[in-house]
């Protein structure tokens, strides 16, 4: 399987902290506002301003579990494969040995009569 490849990574990360840049706008923006209607509205403007940090935590939080396990599963996935080389002989040089008459016999090269 293919995997997609993200080719717009800041257009993707501005997205997904849109939300909370908005709130941070407008928990400014009611800041301001504050002192023409009222300390209710300042009172707003504070939550306003506290929410986006709960919801970039809880977005770094989410989004590196994700990528914690994705990467577990790919790992898993392309791990290298073990064989078994057990018939080929019990130390290093043999297995070599082995291995090296192998590949020199299956590309060898046929005679002409």
């Amino acid at each position: 399987m293919k995997w997609p490849k993200l080719k717009n990574y800041v257009v993707c990360m501005f997205l997904l902290f849109l939300p909370a840049l908005l709130l941070l706008a407008a928990g400014i923006g009611s800041m301001f506002l504050a002192d023409k209607y009222g300390d209710w509205l300042g009172f707003l403007g504070l939550i306003f301003i506290a929410s986006p940090l709960v919801y970039i935590f809880g977005c770094f939080a989410t989004l590196g579990c994700m990528e914690a396990v994705l990467k577990w599963v790919k790992s898993r996935i392309n791990a290298p494969v073990r064989y078994d080389y057990s018939g080929n002989g019990t130390t290093a040089s043999r297995i070599e040995e082995t291995i090296v008459s192998r590949v020199k016999n299956k590309f060898k090269k046929p005679v002409a009569p």
